[in-house]
């Protein structure tokens, strides 16, 4: 699988848009009379693919490598330069997030059109700027109990908590049938009893529920997406979204119940892995993920599967509905430990998304020593902000 277009295909995305005898290696920006090449940028956006980072990527490289300009004219005034070895063992402990040896990973990123340089000033400078920004201000940062007290006190006055009772209908959505499925789900949001909603979720759901007519049990209203849990909350009873727009797929949602209970609303925190397969376009990807499913999986078998898959393709994270991409949330809220969704889609539909739940625990909330901690990096964050503005303001910076 192709994560990124090819090289020479962005370049010649690029050409109309530069005088004939302009080099890939010509400056794009300058800052402070520092080049930035459209080069330089290409393969920051293809970096940035590989990873997966949504919008525009191509605008994404070149406000992350102004950035980065900034931050080495800072380190270098402060004398700050990253050694060889700290170097490597950063660029190590990036691969290893991906679960790849350093030069298995850098092999990986080849493939994809995307140089070890790149992948290096990518970690370089942030590296050090952490460090730097860690040393600079974080004598200055002093995290009392009471804005410890305070913090809790803003989290424990938290949404009431809420529990749904709900239909559910989800309907594939591939390029060649979207507009048909489209005007499938509209009908559907239309229908006003709980008899109706449950016939369709029987003739066009794709996901285990439709056996069921498409009821699930009671569940957090803060397991979902915080957009959808705002909008669930005042629903009717018999009440129909309109359709949800999910990456290759559709879903519609009956209210059939809401009830509040007692306590704090706590979310679930998911542990959960995602696995890029091609072919969800021809039907191969389905095949291939039926393959992943005997033998009981877990997540950890899924490590084993992806070194069949180009980097990047695995990745294993947690958080809850309100941290997680939307579409992954609504899979994940119906997955018991060890099952798998295999609804979602990504890169056009051109690759299916497997998604498998590894646990799912009662949000147990910050402990005080994690408020402390993040409320030092916010203050960090914002030191960081503030010198980075300020650098802005001081230098020159020019894009062609």
């Amino acid at each position: 699988m192709r994560v990124l277009t090819p090289l020479i295909c962005a370049a010649a995305v690029l050409a109309p848009a530069l005088a004939p005898a302009q080099s890939p290696f010509s400056a794009a920006i300058t800052v402070e009379n520092q080049a930035i090449t459209y080069y330089e940028i290409d393969q920051r956006a293809q970096l940035l693919t590989v990873f997966r980072t949504p919008g525009d990527t191509a605008e994404i490289a070149r406000q992350q490598l102004v950035d980065d300009k900034l931050r080495a004219m800072i380190l270098e005034r402060a004398g700050l330069a990253l050694t060889s070895e700290g170097l490597s063992k950063a660029l190590e402990d990036f691969a290893a997030r991906a679960n790849r040896p350093y030069d298995e990973f850098v092999a990986a990123l080849a493939e994809e059109g995307v140089s070890e340089a790149a992948l290096r000033d990518y970690v370089r400078v942030n590296a050090t700027w952490r460090d730097y920004i860690n040393r600079t201000y974080g004598s200055q940062i002093t995290i009392t109990e009471a804005d410890i007290d305070r913090a809790l006190a803003d989290l424990a006055e938290g949404s009431a908590s809420l529990e749904v009772l709900l239909s559910e209908i989800v309907i594939p959505a591939p390029q060649e049938r979207a507009e048909r499925v489209a005007e499938v789900a509209d009908q559907i949001s239309q229908l006003t009893t709980i008899e109706e909603f449950s016939d369709a979720a029987r003739q066009v759901s794709a996901v285990a529920s439709r056996e069921e007519g498409g009821f699930v049990d009671w569940q957090p209203i803060a397991d979902f997406p915080p957009a959808l849990s705002e909008l669930l909350a005042t629903m009717q009873v018999g009440e129909v979204t309109a359709p949800l727009p999910l990456q290759g797929a559709v879903a519609l949602l009956q209210m059939r119940g809401l009830r509040e209970v007692r306590g704090a609303a706590v979310a679930s925190d998911y542990d959960y892995a995602t696995l890029l397969i091609p072919g969800a376009a021809t039907g191969s990807a389905q095949a291939r993920a039926t393959q992943i499913a005997p033998g009981n999986p877990t997540c950890d078998t899924l490590y084993t599967v992806a070194r069949d898959y180009p980097v990047g393709s695995l990745t294993r994270d947690t958080g809850t509905a309100a941290t997680i991409e939307a579409d992954i949330a609504m899979e994940l809220r119906r997955l018991d430990p060890g099952e798998m969704s295999t609804t979602l889609t990504r890169n056009g539909g051109n690759d299916l998304l497997l998604v498998m739940l590894c646990s799912r625990a009662p949000s147990e909330g910050p402990s005080r020593d994690d408020i402390r901690a993040a409320l030092r990096g916010q203050a960090l964050a914002d030191f960081a902000t503030v010198e980075l503005e300020q650098a802005r303001s001081q230098y020159v910076i020019t894009e062609q």
